[in-house]
C-alpha cells in the first residue's frame, strides 16, 4: 500500500491500529529490505538474456526538495530525482537505477550507473532516443537532423523503424509509473533509491512468478545439473530437480520456442546443453510422463483405450504405438516405453496381460499368502474368474509360451 498506492503513514498507522512513528519504522524496514534483495544489471541481463534491451530515463517526482537547484528537472520543470529504466524488446522492466537528483541529463546517468559498459561487456546492443546520442557505438539512437538540410527518405524511414522498436519502453514506464510513490513521491529525494531498488524487487518477483526472468535462470541451473548426471537433456515431463518442476519447465520452454518468444540468447544457452527442440520429441515425453503415471498405478501399460492420466489419453495413445511399423524409426521411443513396461506391446492380448498385471502385483501385495478365488476384484476387474479361467485345461493348452512362463 506504501509503494503501490502510496498511502500516507497517518492512513497506514489508522488501517492496522499502530501509531505513525511506528508505521513509520515498519515502511523504511520493508524498503529497505527489498532494495537490500535488489538484483544489479549485469545479473538481470545474465539472467533475463535478451537480443538487445532499450534504456529510457523519467522524472520520479518529489514534494520534499534537498537541494532545489540539484533536484529541479529543467526538462520537465519539476523537482524530483531522474531514474533510468531498463526493459526488454516487450516493454518488460528488467532493471531500475538508482536515483540521481532530477537535474542529471540522461547520457549523464546512463554512464554513472555504467548501463552503457555493461550492456557491451554482455554483448547486448541498446536503443535509446536522442538523449544518448554521443553514448558510443553500441548505442543506436535517432538521426538528427543536418544545419539546414532535412534527412534524406532512408534516414527517415531508420527513425521510424528506430522509433517503432522503441516505443515498447514507454509500457515499462508506465508499469514503473503504477506504483504511485513514482508519481509525486512524498519523502526525502535520498531516499528514492531505496524505493527504486524495492520496486525493481517486487517487478521481478512478480515477473519470476510467470516463470519469466530470476526463475529461468534457476530452471537452466537445474537443467545443466541434470545433464551433468545423466547425458541428455531428454527430461520427463514430471520429473523434479531439488524439488523444482523441471520437466513441466523445459517443456514450457518447448513451447516459447516454437511461439517465437525466447530470445536468441537463451535459446543458444538450451542448445549448448543439448536441448531438443522437436515437437513430436516433446510431445512424447509429456506422453511417456502420463504412461508413466498410469503404470505407477495399475502396474502395466496395457490400458483400456478410455484410460487417462496427467489428463493425457494414455489408452489410446499407447494402443496406436502398437500399430504396426508405429515406432519403426523411433527405437528410441519403444525403448522408453520397455523401460517403464517390459510387456507394453505383448504379442498376446491386452486384456489378457492386463489382468495378468492385476494378478500378479495382488500377489506381490499379499507375499503370496492368499488365494485368489473367484469374486475377487482389482480395478473392476474379477481377476479370481480370469485366473480360474486360465487353469482349465483347454484355455490353458491354448496359451502361448509366453504366457505360460509368465
Amino acid at each position: 500500500m506504501y509503494l503501490r498506492r502510496h498511502d500516507t503513514l497517518a492512513q497506514l498507522a489508522a488501517g492496522f491500529g499502530i501509531s505513525v512513528g511506528t508505521a513509520h519504522a515498519y515502511t523504511t524496514a520493508v524498503v529497505d529490505l527489498l532494495a537490500g534483495r535488489a538484483p544489479g544489471l549485469l545479473r538481470v541481463l545474465r539472467e533475463a538474456g535478451p537480443n538487445y534491451v532499450l534504456l529510457d530515463g523519467t522524472l520520479a517526482e518529489c514534494d520534499r526538495v534537498g537541494d532545489s537547484r540539484a533536484d529541479f528537472s529543467h526538462k520537465n520543470r519539476r523537482h524530483g530525482v531522474n531514474v533510468q529504466v531498463v526493459t526488454d524488446s516487450a516493454g518488460r522492466l528488467l532493471w531500475i537505477s538508482p536515483s540521481l537528483p532530477g537535474r542529471a541529463h540522461d547520457l549523464t546517468a546512463a554512464r554513472t550507473h555504467r548501463i552503457i559498459r555493461i550492456c557491451e561487456r554482455q554483448g547486448i546492443p541498446v536503443l535509446a532516443d536522442r538523449a544518448y546520442i554521443g553514448a558510443g557505438p553500441w548505442v543506436t539512437t535517432a538521426l538528427r537532423h543536418p544545419p539546414g538540410r532535412e534527412l534524406t527518405p532512408t534516414q527517415q524511414t531508420v527513425n521510424r523503424a528506430l522509433s517503432a522498436a522503441r516505443a515498447p519502453v514507454e509500457r515499462g514506464i508506465s508499469r514503473l509509473k503504477s506504483w504511485r510513490i513514482f508519481r509525486r513521491a512524498r519523502c526525502s529525494p535520498n531516499r528514492m533509491t531505496s524505493i527504486a531498488k524495492a520496486v525493481l524487487t517486487l517487478e521481478l518477483k512478480t515477473l519470476s512468478g510467470t516463470g519469466w526472468c530470476v526463475d529461468w535462470a534457476r530452471g537452466w541451473t537445474a537443467l545443466r545439473r541434470y545433464v551433468e548426471r545423466v547425458g541428455d537433456a531428454r527430461v520427463p515431463y514430471d520429473h523434479k530437480e531439488d524439488a523444482q518442476p523441471l520437466g513441466q519447465w523445459v517443456a514450457e520452454q518447448r513451447r516459447a520456442y516454437r511461439a517465437g518468444q525466447m530470445s536468441g540468447r537463451r535459446a543458444q544457452r538450451l542448445e549448448q546443453l543439448g536441448m531438443v527442440w522437436d515437437a513430436a520429441d516433446a510431445a512424447f515425453e509429456e506422453n511417456l510422463a502420463a504412461c508413466r503415471a498410469y503404470f505407477e498405478q495399475h502396474f502395466t501399460l496395457c490400458a483400456p483405450r478410455t484410460a487417462i492420466a496427467l489428463g493425457k489419453p494414455v489408452g489410446q495413445l499407447v494402443s496406436n504405438l502398437r500399430r504396426p511399423g508405429a515406432l519403426d524409426k523411433h527405437p528410441e521411443r519403444a525403448a522408453a516405453l520397455a523401460a517403464i513396461d517390459p510387456d507394453w506391446n505383448p504379442a498376446w492380448p491386452v486384456t489378457w496381460q492386463r489382468h495378468y498385471a492385476a494378478v500378479r502385483e495382488l500377489l506381490r501385495d499379499e507375499d503370496g499368502q492368499t488365494e485368489v478365488q473367484p469374486g475377487v476384484t482389482v480395478s473392476g476387474m474379477d481377476v479370481g474368474a480370469w485366473l480360474a479361467q486360465q487353469l482349465q485345461p483347454t484355455v490353458w493348452h491354448a496359451l502361448i509360451d509366453g504366457q505360460r512362463e509368465r
